[in-house]
């Protein structure tokens, strides 16, 4: 369920006219690996809001938190778990994830330009070329490449809505209802 954007905006204090990065640490569980490029990306103030997401991880998020007030970091918000996934995506400019499943999937659902850093191998490789093959987003390989790939996106609106566009034109093939419909089937 997808709330009024100026509500969701409201909630997480990002309603100041900047564009809104969101950017997940990977799982549910939260991945340590993630912190460099949050550190990085933070250490560079770009003129946008960033909501870093860390899931589980209560330890990172505590991490990033101290990171932030230590450094009197202005625009970052930084969330444990959260079940508003679609709420944070819906006043997302572009998103920061690893290339997972899911994550891939609601981002192209939610038609949401991606950056994506490194994943565990397997699947994800195919996962990040599928989205930098298809004009989705891009891929930052460390955390210097992800504050480039950033800066162009905030600095560049023509690139950032030709990545839109590309996601507005993806086949839309209702696998969300073709699963909702599964599972009420399975569950009667």
């Amino acid at each position: 369920n997808v709330l009024n954007k100026d509500l969701i905006k409201n909630k997480y204090k990002v309603n100041n006219g900047k564009k809104t990065i969101l950017f997940f640490a990977g799982g549910s569980i939260g991945s340590d690996f993630s912190y460099s490029y949050f550190k990085r990306l933070v250490k560079n103030e770009f003129d946008a809001n960033i909501i870093f997401v860390c899931g589980k991880n209560e330890k990172l998020k505590i991490k990033c938190e101290n990171f932030i007030e230590l450094n009197s970091y202005k625009n970052v918000k930084v969330l444990g778990f959260s079940n508003e996934v679609n709420n944070l995506l819906n006043i997302s400019d572009f998103v920061i994830t690893k290339p997972g499943g899911i994550s891939i999937t609601e981002c192209i659902e939610m038609e949401k330009p991606m950056i994506l850093i490194p994943g565990n191998g397997g699947q994800e490789i195919y996962n990040a070329l599928f989205v930098k093959l298809s004009g989705y987003g891009t891929i930052a390989k460390n955390p210097d490449k992800l504050v480039k790939e950033v800066n162009l996106l905030l600095s560049n609106e023509n690139l950032l809505n030709k990545l839109k566009c590309k996601l507005k034109k993806h086949e839309k093939n209702n696998s969300v209802n073709k699963i909702t419909k599964l599972i009420n089937t399975l569950l009667k």
